[in-house]
């Protein structure tokens, strides 16, 4: 657990070793290669790691549930467990990701005012590649946090380690093709997670034994997140518009989690049982299913 935990600060240090010196080979200045790298570090990724909070909490809560199960050889609370670690994943990183995406210059903005026009079109554009990366890490945490109560720790580190490797490569590859640069940066990154989340999410579905329903665990944070998604652009562009940009990020933000949220209801993401391992879920299940 501690050497997966070290994985995320070693990439850290391999972009700081790497990214600066690939932009001065590129012919970029000092001061413009600092700047990109600072964007990249320092305004995307702060953001875009901000969900992994949530979904870590959520997943650390699921390891002595599945413990417990599979002390008690309950395969079928188990396999139930198990799932509602996947789907917390989707629930929370696919509204998340099409979120950073839809508002990621404003958001910027917003937060980082110093920066200039060509800064915060820069850093939009590597929000829009990270963003991407938001679901996979969703997964990551969510799904590691399964296998370890499975009883496999080094499964998640191993997988992990792969991405790593491969997000190496793959920075080396396309940072050096002129007209990706610092792009593939945030590309090599998404690409790490993309491997480690899937090949967690597929060792974690066979171990368990999960019978995946697509329509229940994919589709409806799905649909939902995009759903949301339009909302938000519009509620956005329409307050925009008015001359209140800060308004209409903080409006747009609240919008999407009343309509990301209705539609969880309606959709009744979440079964009874499942409801039963979340903090606060009894009063969800009131909320969702009344007092049925």
């Amino acid at each position: 657990i501690t050497l997966g935990a070290s994985i995320s600060p070693l990439s850290g240090m391999v972009d700081s070793a790497m990214i600066i010196r690939i932009l001065l080979k590129l012919g970029y200045s000092q001061d413009t290669a600092q700047t990109a790298y600072s964007l990249l570090r320092t305004n995307v990724t702060t953001l875009v790691n901000m969900p992994g909070v949530l979904t870590m909490a959520l997943a650390m809560s699921l390891v002595p549930a599945i413990s417990s199960a599979i002390a008690r050889r309950d395969r079928d609370s188990v396999m139930s467990i198990s799932c509602l670690g996947l789907k917390l994943a989707l629930i929370i990183g696919l509204p998340c990701a099409v979120g950073l995406f839809v508002l990621a210059r404003p958001i910027l903005a917003m937060l980082y005012p110093v920066l200039t026009d060509a800064q915060l079109n820069l850093a939009a554009d590597l929000m829009h590649t990270a963003s991407i990366g938001v679901v996979f890490l969703s997964l990551v945490q969510s799904m590691t946090g399964v296998i370890q109560g499975l009883g496999k720790p080094n499964v998640p580190l191993f997988n992990l380690f792969i991405g790593f490797l491969l997000k190496v490569v793959s920075l080396l590859i396309l940072m050096n093709i002129p007209s990706i640069n610092i792009q593939g940066a945030s590309v090599s990154t998404v690409i790490c997670y993309a491997f480690a989340g899937l090949a967690d999410t597929v060792y974690a579905l066979r171990r368990a034994r999960i019978e995946l329903n697509l329509w229940d665990v994919v589709l409806k944070p799905l649909i939902s997140s995009l759903a949301m998604g339009a909302m938000v652009y519009m509620c956005h562009d329409f307050v925009a518009r008015m001359g209140h940009e800060t308004i209409a990020v903080i409006g747009s933000v609240f919008l999407g989690v009343c309509v990301y949220a209705v539609l969880a209801v309606y959709l009744k993401m979440f079964s009874k049982e499942e409801l039963s391992y979340i903090p606060g879920g009894s009063k969800l299940k009131k909320l969702i299913y009344g007092n049925k």
